[in-house]
């Protein structure tokens, strides 16, 4: 198939898409606010200037925009830029944390080549970057045609593999970017043996990103009179495959002096209910938590925006979605010093290989290996302590990520240094 006939089936697909992702709107919440947030563009892009060098960063959501972060900083810190952010999700444009690194922050356009117009307009674009997947094939034409750079940054091995045909619609898509830049060596290699050109092993922003969260202050006055000397286990983000592990391994009673924090990958009120319903008078939600809270022996999070914070109050965790889809966040708690659980749906993770390797990261598929691991962990303080000197030595061997990518872009933007 050529590219051109490629183009045309993409540009028909895209349309037959948006008209039925607009139809799932009128009854989805998430989708109606994308889509009211499209027709908002101009409004967003109000408070920045025309004149100043913008580089743009897409991220499909909130995970993809926690690991950019550590690169806008640098970059901020680096030259004079403006950055403006793109959201493909709700939850990423909501919940962004680091607002004061942005100039605009925008839902991206639906991926018709016309609808970005506003924004090559409005702005003095001199890079688009996009991290770990999420390319749209019209903004990059758009780009190429205006003559603005384009970077991958966080490339992992699974997400490229469909670019790996030398004439495919992807692979040509992919070629026009300036430079690549990977977490692992088998990623750059993989690119490499592909023929692409500029490719770089700069390491995981994402892994810098978690180990920054770990390292800043949060007090919890509540959550350290509850914990005094117990084991502490936390479920983060889970779905009812971990939950249903959890609730099991409670009413085994096999670890003495166990606490556990329950925290839903989405808390709504019905998850909530349904929790506290299990756990009744064992329980207490962490958004009524004081003084008198010690003796209860389950926290359910009923808030959002804490989990990456509350880490650091346990001992083991447990992380959602690898029965499901796939692993959410593993780096947050390996950052805090966690053994760290999951079900075994984790390909396309680069850092679950690379925190499976150092001896933190423990993938399960069973509830048999789930009890072994956390009782075996419990029952082992040495082992708690060993996984924790582990884990910092491997965080700290990720802290220039940032600054090595950061200065691909300015290089490859054309963008004058303080």
């Amino acid at each position: 198939m050529t590219q051109s006939v490629a183009y045309i089936l993409y540009n028909f697909g895209i349309r037959i898409y948006h008209l039925l992702f607009l139809c799932y709107s009128c009854i989805n919440s998430k989708a109606a606010k994308i889509r009211i947030g499209r027709k908002q563009l101009i409004r967003y892009l109000g408070s920045t200037s025309s004149g100043l060098p913008t580089v743009w960063f897409h991220c499909s959501s909130l995970g993809e925009w926690e690991q950019t972060i550590p690169v806008v900083e640098r970059l901020k810190e680096k030259s004079n830029v403006q950055i403006l952010v793109s959201f493909y999700s709700s939850s990423g444009f909501e919940y962004a944390k680091r607002r004061d690194l942005v100039d605009a922050m925008i839902y991206l356009p639906v991926d018709f080549y016309k609808a970005y117009a506003p924004v090559f307009n409005t702005l003095n674009l001199v890079g688009i970057s996009f991290t770990r997947y999420d390319i749209w094939p019209n903004l990059v034409r758009h780009a190429v045609d205006r003559n603005v750079p384009l970077f991958l940054i966080g490339a992992e091995s699974a997400s490229l593999r469909k670019y790996r045909r030398s004439n495919g619609f992807f692979a040509k898509m992919l070629r026009s970017f300036s430079f690549i830049s990977c977490n692992t060596v088998s990623a750059a290699t993989l690119l490499n043996n592909s023929g692409y050109r500029h490719v770089y092993t700069d390491g995981s922003s994402k892994l810098e990103r978690s180990a920054q969260i770990a390292a800043q202050e949060y007090v919890n006055a509540s959550l350290d009179s509850w914990r005094k000397d117990a084991f502490v286990i936390i479920g983060g983000s889970i779905w009812p495959p971990e939950a249903i592990m959890m609730e099991r391994l409670f009413i085994e009673g096999a670890i003495e002096n166990m606490k556990m924090i329950l925290v839903p990958h989405e808390p709504s009120h019905d998850v909530i209910g349904a929790l506290q319903e299990k756990y009744k008078d064992t329980r207490v939600l962490f958004s009524q938590m004081d003084g008198n809270s010690t003796e209860s022996k389950v926290i359910i999070m009923d808030k959002v925006g804490f989990l990456s914070k509350i880490y650091r109050f346990a001992d083991v965790a447990i992380v959602g979605g690898g029965f499901g889809k796939g692993i959410h966040n593993i780096a947050e708690p390996a950052a805090s010093g966690l053994a760290v659980i999951s079900g075994p749906n984790n390909s396309g993770f680069s850092e679950a290989a690379m925190l499976q390797d150092a001896g933190v990261y423990f993938p399960i598929e069973t509830y048999k290996e789930f009890r072994e691991l956390v009782i075996d962990f419990a029952e082992n303080e040495l082992k708690r302590k060993e996984i924790r000197t582990i884990a910092n030595t491997f965080f700290n061997a990720q802290s220039e990520a940032a600054e090595r990518i950061s200065q691909h872009i300015v290089d490859y933007a054309g963008i004058t240094e303080r």
